[in-house]
């Protein structure tokens, strides 16, 4: 097998697609129009949209023989429900040449039918609950009931599940006509009538799965110099790689998380506003001393002004070198206006992303217009993720470092589970550098491979 498709939809479809993905197989997802915007579809590599709504577009079995005809694929993985148990499917897929992942036709053939089923045990030896050997009458349901001594019926359909009732009815209620015979039965829990045995299945089973909320923290700045690291390709001019697609970047560390994650929403923190040094230059030029002591602290432009001989000619050197810094300023802040830009976009064009901005950055325009660390970036984080406990299970902090690890203890004595997720580079190193620390603090890492992160990131190798 190397392309499979999934003919399922939901969280089957998730935890399919997540085996393939572990055995290298490239995985296809279909969809309904109505789950356009389901997880399932950003899980697979590939996902193709189905003609139809609702279950009868994943009933549709023609339609989706069809599709892994055309789209190369070899096998097809039903999951349960839908056409897992259709032994007319796994035929047609035979004869197909594609592989069915499941039972063969004969054995769905013989086992689809609970009548036959019980017979084809009961041949082989198998110990059976006492029970109808098939559909039975109303009177032999009676007299079934009536050997019990009081004891409760499993109601089930000969060739579906458990009858289920929101309302009790006795024995004698139930339609039982030669062409609507009663269901097979078999014993069940303590009650005194038939119906007392059809309960709704909320009564009576937890539910199978419950969804674990999920809320992604990233640390913006962090992040970049990750990126930059990893990827040598990547323009350092740009603010983040104009091709990824962020959607399913975030989703799959979320599915990397649990077996039914939902992503609430990734909080993406960034710097607010830049802070220029030297500070209000222009009001500096009515103070030539000063001006030209802060001026002087760039060496180049300290010897331009020591090599002046006079007041006058130096006074208009540094009024050009003020203009030519802010000039450079100018640059710098529409280059730092368009980010913000950029961060519109992505919460824009992709699903549950929310840009956070708090406090500065600093920028030496006097030394190359070299930015400094950011302030207040990582307490925002910090405080956030301790504020927000409430709306989520798992929390994951991507490009994180040892200055989490506080936020960390106290979530973690809140019951919240952490996690750390940090980014491999080519040959095993962890980026960013502090990320073995908050490791050792959260319930567990998550490393991203390099050749995954290009992937999603869209970066040429």
């Amino acid at each position: 097998m190397r392309k499979l498709l999934i003919a399922n939809r939901g969280e089957i479809a998730i935890r399919i697609a997540r085996a393939a993905s572990d055995a290298d197989l490239t995985s296809v997802a279909v969809y309904a129009p109505e789950d356009g915007q389901s997880l399932h579809r950003h899980r697979a590599d590939e996902a193709l949209p189905l003609e139809g709504r609702g279950a009868g577009a994943y009933l549709d079995m023609e339609q989706i023989i069809a599709l892994a005809l055309a789209h190369g694929c070899d096998a097809v993985h039903p999951g349960y429900g839908f056409l897992s148990e259709n032994a007319e499917f796994a035929a047609r897929l035979e004869a197909e040449g594609i592989v069915f992942v499941g039972p063969t036709p004969e054995t769905l053939a013989a086992l689809g039918n609970k009548a036959k089923a019980r017979s084809l045990a009961s041949s082989c030896g198998i110990p059976l609950l006492r029970g109808s050997d098939g559909p039975v009458t109303l009177a032999a349901a009676a007299a079934f009931m009536e050997s019990l001594n009081g004891a409760p019926i499993l109601v089930k359909a000969v060739a579906g599940g458990v009858l289920r009732k929101n309302t009790e009815k006795t024995i004698d209620s139930l339609t039982n006509t030669p062409n609507n015979p009663l269901p097979m039965l078999t014993p069940m829990w303590a009650n005194t009538t038939l119906a007392a045995g059809c309960v709704p299945a909320a009564d009576t089973f937890p539910p199978a799965f419950t969804m674990d909320r999920v809320c992604i923290f990233v640390d913006g700045e962090n992040f970049r110099h990750s990126i930059r690291g990893l990827f040598s390709e990547f323009n350092p001019n740009d603010y983040l790689p104009k091709r990824a697609d962020w959607t399913q970047f975030f989703d799959w560390i979320a599915s990397r998380l649990s077996d039914s994650p939902h992503r609430v929403r990734t909080y993406w923190y960034v710097v607010r506003h830049l802070e220029f040094f030297p500070y209000r230059l222009n009001r500096l030029q009515h103070d030539s001393i000063k001006l030209r002591k802060i001026l002087s602290k760039d060496a180049s432009l300290k010897t331009t002004l020591d090599d002046i001989g006079d007041d006058v000619t130096r006074s208009r050197k540094m009024e050009a070198m003020v203009a030519d810094l802010e000039a450079q300023k100018e640059r710098i802040q529409r280059r730092f206006d368009g980010w913000t830009a950029i961060q519109s976009g992505i919460s824009t064009a992709h699903k549950a992303i929310e840009f956070r901005s708090a406090g500065s950055i600093n920028c030496n325009l006097l030394e190359n217009s070299r930015f400094g660390s950011e302030k207040a970036v990582d307490v925002k984080l910090a405080t956030d993720l301790i504020t927000l406990k409430d709306i989520y299970d798992i929390a994951a902090i991507v490009s994180g470092d040892q200055d989490y690890v506080p936020a960390v203890q106290v979530i973690k004595d809140s019951g919240k589970r952490v996690v750390n997720v940090a980014f491999e580079t080519r040959n095993g190193r962890l980026l960013p550098g502090g990320a073995r620390r908050l490791n050792q603090a959260t319930d567990w890492s998550l490393p991203v491979g390099y050749s995954k992160m290009a992937y999603f990131l869209n970066v040429e190798r």
